[in-house]
């Protein structure tokens, strides 16, 4: 079963490279990474398009609305995938988030929602 990981941006240059880092450490090379840029205006969009060319499960798309909300289902809209795993850029997340969630889909299932932990920049 593939997955494809939505992840919106607006102004964050500085959590793409451990995003990037995370999210592929969760995702199949069969798998799909979006990134939809929410109308940044600092170096975002640049170091995204960087990287997708060279990962090439990664695709980056322009939010054509504004906000959140308009970026999700945006990137909801162009995924290719049935399964749709939602990120934040400047969350962390286990090695084994996705893979754990993947073992839970089966007949009937819709939606599968993992556990949180509240962290600050300092990860206390």
């Amino acid at each position: 079963m593939n997955v494809t990981a939505i992840i919106p941006i607006k102004n964050g240059e500085q959590f793409i490279l451990d995003s990037t880092r995370a999210v592929l450490e969760n995702m199949r090379s069969t798998d799909e990474i979006i990134y939809i840029n929410d109308n940044s205006t600092d170096r975002s969009l640049n170091m995204l398009r960087e990287i997708s060319k060279r990962e090439k499960n990664i695709r980056v798309i322009n939010n054509p609305g504004s906000g959140i909300v308009d970026a999700l289902n945006f990137g909801i809209a162009n995924s290719r995938n049935n399964w749709i795993a939602r990120f934040d850029i400047d969350d962390l997340y286990s090695k084994e988030r996705i893979e754990k969630q993947r073992k839970l889909i089966s007949e009937g299932v819709a939606a599968i929602f993992c556990d949180y932990m509240f962290i600050d920049e300092n990860l206390s």
